[in-house]
């Protein structure tokens, strides 16, 4: 669901400001079936952030430049450099306290289904997906989320490394009415004008650097 009306501000070109994830290979009404949890609690569990198709209200996404006010020991490294696509790299930071364990929203992108870890192997050697991108397994199959067309703000939270010592957001899976969506999820208590930041894992890093 694209809505041109409530893009961001400081949203890159580039990228279609979505609500919700797309699902190729599967009708979206059979999510709620590949995406089930097994357990009955779980079909009363309301995510607030899924269920209103939105991010956290405190957060905002912000270029970095040199005027950004960097919550850091040193200024931020990322400032003034420009991504693949010729913009400025983005971040996202909280414009309150946020309190530990919060869920921030679905990690929105293109979602494809796999069976196997052979199948999503030959997927990306045909195409291999964006740095805008996770690959999540659940049950038997593995998923992957690319953000390179369509995105909201959760697709600019940068990796911790060379940032902070660690991070203070994971990704993980959401449990919403009986379904899981992949998210992020506050680790930590992170203060106004802190930058969210996640870790990419080491595998994302080999990967991004054998294909520069």
């Amino acid at each position: 669901m694209v809505d041109k009306r409530k893009i961001p501000k400081h949203w890159p070109k580039g990228f279609s400001y979505a609500k919700e994830s797309t699902i190729h290979q599967l009708h979206p009404s059979l999510r709620p079936i590949y995406l089930f949890s097994e357990n009955p609690d779980d079909a009363h569990r309301i995510s607030h952030v899924v269920e209103n198709k939105c991010v956290h209200p405190d957060i905002e996404i912000l270029p970095i430049t040199k005027d950004l006010k960097y919550l850091g020991p040193n200024p931020h490294p990322l400032v003034d450099c420009k991504t693949k696509r010729d913009h400025i790299q983005r971040g996202v930071f909280a414009t309150k306290k946020i309190p530990s364990g919060t869920e921030l929203g679905e990690y929105v992108g293109e979602m494809y289904f796999h069976s196997s870890k052979k199948s999503l192997e030959e997927a990306i050697l045909k195409q291999f997906p964006s740095e805008y991108s996770w690959i999540a397994k659940k049950r038997d199959f593995f998923v992957l989320i690319d953000s390179k067309n369509i995105a909201n703000e959760l697709a600019f939270i940068n990796d911790f490394r060379g940032l902070k010592p660690s991070s203070n957001v994971k990704a993980e899976w959401i449990v919403h009415r009986g379904s899981f969506y992949y998210g992020y999820i506050t680790t930590c208590d992170t203060e106004p004008g802190e930058e969210l930041l996640t870790d990419y894992g080491e595998e994302y890093w080999l990967a991004f650097n054998k294909a520069r």
